[in-house]
């Protein structure tokens, strides 16, 4: 009998992040509004043109996916998956 493997998903969601208390208006790798759509039940502020990321804002990002990362690893997690669709989707549109 094989054990059960528990994975950490993290996520940055880019130009089509929803409503977030942090900060004003979206944040994406360019400045390009993004193929999909964000969720208005999740009460987001439309399709916006986000603001492009400045190098520090990138350095941040990464820097944060690298100790979420490590905190999941010390929680007890067996991996974690990077999930960089929406990232992804901001470049190449």
């Amino acid at each position: 009998m094989r054990a059960a493997r528990f994975v950490a998903q993290l996520i940055h969601a880019g130009a089509l992040s929803h409503g977030n208390r942090f900060r004003d208006g979206t944040r994406g790798p360019s400045a390009i509004r993004p193929i999909g759509r964000q969720m208005h039940f999740y009460r987001g502020p439309g399709d916006p043109l986000p603001f492009q990321m400045t190098r520090t804002e990138i350095d941040e990002a990464i820097a944060g996916f690298a100790a979420a990362a490590t905190q999941a690893r010390e929680a007890g997690f067996d991996g974690v998956e990077i999930h960089g669709a929406n990232v992804i989707s901001s470049i190449s549109s």
